[in-house]
């Protein structure tokens, strides 16, 4: 490795999903795809690094920063040429951002390369056969820090905190790191957006919170983020909103805090000093539970703050698999909060999931007619394990998991065999009720019932034009159609 300084160049880089995981391959797509947000991780960790004194940093998203969504030959260059290559990834990208650290220790052998995210953080071994450092967990203290100690001291790795990494053939993993206290939440920069990524985004991200109360077995978040929520202070929520204003970024902005209800009085308290702040934005869209319904002062705090679009982690309406996810509602809790945020107008996106032991190709049929009956729109994912989940040992362990092709690891993939489906049935099931819930009988049957018409008619359009055939009917899922059949 060659020796680094703050003038040193680093490139982060977060790959999008693609066709069978080839690095630069064709974009997958999924139900968000209408939707241009800015990486989540990258702004934050460019931030930090920018604060700390490094002065040539750059990110490279390709659907942002590419072509075609697609690394262009000007990205190839900055990241090869780079001192520093620090690499983003999901399980989901996994593959492809493997191949990318490869290829760049092809050509730039003296050169680090760093992991991060949720599946670096649960998959190390795999991970560090083709870097040489990988983060665990929250990395906003780490990157700094362990960049600060390759400058000084390179050989005292083990002294920097929520780190893995490889000496003379054996992993090396550092002490774990604590959790960012809220206080030090609070005092995070605010994200770095370069010009590319101001021009192309369509909505802004505000990460309000992180961490969720609930503890589900399907979840990485509360073993990433913990099961204690830390908000932004008011104060640097309007300054994040403020900043996404002079961007353009600010007529539809989406908190990506994973369960805005997990702690509801600090909530409130957000809400109404955005409300009274009188920085600019148009529309939110957060991410609640089913206990937001229970919370009038909440309810009326989120319309004050025009949070007009609810995605809700109903997941089912069978309660024995309720149960064993560990969530805490009732199919019943469920039924009544989809009528009560109905009733205050906002629009609900119902995340639902199937598959699970519980279920059977009757709860999977009455599932999408409640959700017919009580979304403006449908997230109908079958359960998957992710990588260091319960539900990942559980599959694991009853040799239940049916590929390692993580490219698949998206929740529109079967890839566990279900108990009371053939893999081939549930994944036809599922399609076919996607297919129902967005065909136009069902989209205009939603019409007379939606308080955002025009939402709805762009939605449908979208649709219409090939949207749902975009992620239904891909190159990859009909090769993955031809498995499962194979396998019933």
């Amino acid at each position: 490795m060659k020796a680094l300084s703050r003038k040193s160049s680093i490139t982060l880089v977060e790959l999008p999903p693609t066709q069978f995981g080839v690095l630069n391959g064709d974009p997958s797509y999924d139900i968000y795809s209408m939707f241009r947000l800015p990486p989540r991780s990258l702004p934050r960790l460019a931030a930090v690094l920018k604060r700390d004194g490094w002065e040539n940093v750059e990110m490279i998203h390709p659907k942002f920063h590419g072509t075609s969504d697609r690394l262009s030959e000007h990205n190839w260059r900055r990241i090869i040429e780079s001192d520093v290559l620090a690499i983003s990834s999901i399980t989901r990208t996994s593959p492809q951002s493997m191949a990318l650290a490869d290829a760049y220790r092809a050509v730039n052998p003296n050169g680090l390369i760093l992991a991060g995210g949720m599946d670096p953080s649960f998959r190390l071994e795999e991970w560090l056969e083709h870097v040489d450092i990988v983060g665990i967990g929250e990395c906003e203290e780490t990157l700094p820090e362990l960049m600060g100690m390759l400058i000084s001291d390179p050989g005292s790795l083990e002294d920097v905190d929520g780190i893995a990494f490889t000496r003379k053939g054996n992993i090396i993993k550092t002490h774990p790191r604590k959790l960012l206290s809220e206080e030090t939440f609070r005092k995070m920069p605010l994200p770095y957006y370069d010009r590319v990524i101001a021009q192309k985004a369509n909505v802004g991200v505000v990460e309000e919170e992180r961490g969720c109360p609930y503890d589900c077995d399907f979840c990485a978040v509360t073993l990433t983020y913990g099961r204690r929520i830390r908000f932004m202070s008011a104060e640097q929520l309007i300054n994040d909103i403020r900043q996404l204003h002079e961007l353009g970024l600010s007529k539809h902005i989406f908190f990506s805090g994973d369960n805005l209800a997990g702690n509801p009085n600090e909530a409130i308290s957000l809400l109404e000093a955005l409300a009274q702040s009188g920085v600019p934005y148009g529309s939110i869209t957060a991410q609640v539970s089913a206990s937001a319904a229970r919370n009038e002062k909440l309810l009326k705090a989120m319309k004050n703050a025009r949070v007009k679009y609810l995605c809700v982690g109903f997941e089912s309406i069978v309660d024995e698999a309720l149960k064993h996810m560990k969530k805490p509602f009732s199919a019943q809790q469920n039924q009544e909060a989809a009528k009560v945020f109905k009733g205050y107008g906002f629009w609900v996106h119902a995340m639902m999931m199937t598959g699970t032991d519980d279920d059977t190709p009757e709860t999977l049929k009455a599932t999408v007619e409640w959700a017919k009956q009580n979304a403006d729109t449908l997230q109908l994912f079958i359960k998957s394990p992710l990588p260091g989940t319960p539900f990942w040992n559980q599959m694991e362990a009853e040799g239940r998991i049916l590929t390692r092709d993580y490219s698949l690891y998206d929740g529109q993939h079967c890839v566990v065999r279900p108990a009371n489906f053939t893999p081939y049935q549930l994944q036809t099931m599922v399609f076919d009720g996607i297919r129902d819930f967005y065909s136009a009988t069902s989209s205009f049957g939603r019409l007379s019932r939606t308080h955002d018409l025009r939402k709805a008619l762009g939605i449908f359009a979208y649709t219409f034009f090939g949207g749902v055939s975009k992620v239904l009917d891909s190159p990859q899922t009909r090769a993955h159609m031809e498995f499962l059949k194979s396998i019933s």
